[in-house]
């Protein structure tokens, strides 16, 4: 977990991101690719998905590899899903080691194709296209499927790849990819992994996964126009499908709404992006407050205050020319570095880093207290954004114990100006009421073990 990355993020935009989704239940009409054999749907040992999207045209480039356990030869069919309206552009089995390309072609002759090799008992690639019916309950309009022949004992690997023109509403991009396969199959994936890269010819705003979220996957950014998003579990029955929404905007700050609805008859999910440009300049940024409220107690002792105070040390290197900072540490008794807010000049800076590692640990915890003289840091003249960060276990042995009680407080004291962040520390968080000062009051929490 990058403490950094996190917690940077709390100052850098006056609106965090703003991503918010309502994931309900409705899915394509199809899955990843399967093997379909003697009435049965089978899993891949492998399954990695390839995804690059240019200028809103995605190329997705299937791979998987099947197992035969048995000791004769298998004739099943192979059943992957293509989206309406997409192009297949390439398919191939690995055979041998070699990767021999098919020919697509109509149903029609691909079935001819089939019956002549099977009939010269050939192991090789046949023409791919429909050769079958398509099993109960799966869409043929958005369904590839061909026959394969697994060796005995062995394992057939295929790949198949199709492009797609990608709908968009609003200033935002949607890529879908049917993972979900609990309508066909219990049947865990072996090594599951789906890797998308974005190239645009303009800005990428905000990048999201309504259906996996952002705590799943691994999103970088090489450049304002370029991303590469990827997701990696094993031996997984995916219960969700993939899916991926992007925002572009020529504003300062955009704002996006769309909706996805399958079927008229079915649930969908809707996406809300509110996105500020990813690369600004110095003075567009929103200059702010931030009140440290950093748990020194005994139960901090060790590991605990050793990581807490490690990340508070990166944040307070990272604050903006222009922001403002104190620092209250509390045990028993809550101490100020500063009652009043101090310029984020080095010097400043530099002092309550030394500060904070040498405080000592030791009694009890005050949070009521702590977080009153925090929330009483607020400049009322102005309306320059206020966010108190705590760092804690958050287990109140001192002054006011009763979290319900604390809560109140809170919500009596804090000025309308203000955030609160929760940063949880340990095996031992008190994660309801971390959760409940930040969710009440604007904020996330984080826990750190």
């Amino acid at each position: 977990m990058n403490i950094k990355r996190y917690l940077a993020s709390l100052y850098r935009l006056l609106i965090p991101l703003g991503l918010i989704s309502m994931a309900l239940t409705a899915m394509p009409a199809g899955a990843d690719g399967l093997l379909f054999s003697n009435g049965v749907f089978r899993q891949p040992l492998m399954s990695h998905i390839d995804v690059v999207i240019k200028n809103k045209i995605a190329s997705t480039t299937l791979e998987q590899t099947f197992e035969n356990t048995l000791d004769k030869q298998v004739s099943a069919v192979y059943i992957a899903p293509v989206p309406q309206g997409a192009t297949v552009t390439a398919f191939a089995e690995q055979i041998d080691g070699q990767w021999q390309q098919a020919t697509i072609q109509t149903s029609e002759d691909a079935r001819a194709a089939y019956d002549s090799a099977a009939s010269k008992g050939q192991d090789a690639a046949i023409a791919a296209g429909v050769v079958s019916d398509v099993p109960p309950g799966l869409d043929p309009k958005v369904t590839f499927e061909t026959r394969v022949i697994l060796p005995a004992k062995g394992t057939r690997s295929v790949r198949l790849t199709y492009s797609e023109v990608l709908a968009g509403d609003v200033g935002l991009t949607r890529y879908s990819y049917p993972l979900s396969s609990t309508n066909w199959t219990d049947e865990p994936v072996g090594d599951l992994q789906v890797k998308v890269t974005i190239v645009e010819s303009s800005e990428i705003r905000a990048l999201y996964s309504p259906s996996y979220g952002s705590d799943r996957l691994d999103i970088s950014r090489p450049d304002a126009n370029d991303a590469l998003v990827s997701y990696h579990e094993q031996n997984v029955v995916p219960k969700q499908n993939f899916d991926l929404v992007y925002s572009q905007s020529s504003d300062k700050f955009g704002l996006n709404l769309a909706s996805y609805r399958e079927n008229d008859d079915q649930d969908g999910y809707f996406v809300a992006v509110a996105s500020p440009q990813l690369q600004v300049n110095k003075d567009e940024v929103v200059q702010k407050d931030f009140v440290f409220v950093l748990d020194v107690s005994g139960s901090m002792n060790g590991v605990k205050a050793t990581q807490a105070k490690r990340a508070l040390n990166q944040i307070l290197d990272s604050l903006n020319a222009g922001d403002r900072f104190t620092v209250f540490t509390f045990s028993t008794n809550v101490t100020p570095y500063s009652t009043k807010l101090v310029a984020a000049d080095t010097g400043e800076r530099d002092r309550a880093k030394q500060w904070v590692t040498n405080f000592p640990v030791d009694g009890g915890t005050n949070i009521n207290d702590a977080m009153a003289a925090a929330l009483n840091t607020v400049d009322k003249s102005g309306d320059r954004p206020h966010i108190v960060v705590f760092l804690t276990d958050g287990q109140p042995t001192d002054g006011v114990t009763s979290t319900s009680q604390i809560l109140a407080n809170v919500k009596n004291e804090i000025a309308g100006q203000s955030r609160i962040y929760t940063i949880g520390v340990g095996d031992d968080v008190n994660e309801p009421l971390l959760d409940a000062l930040a969710a009440d009051n604007g904020g996330t929490t984080m826990l750190v073990n």
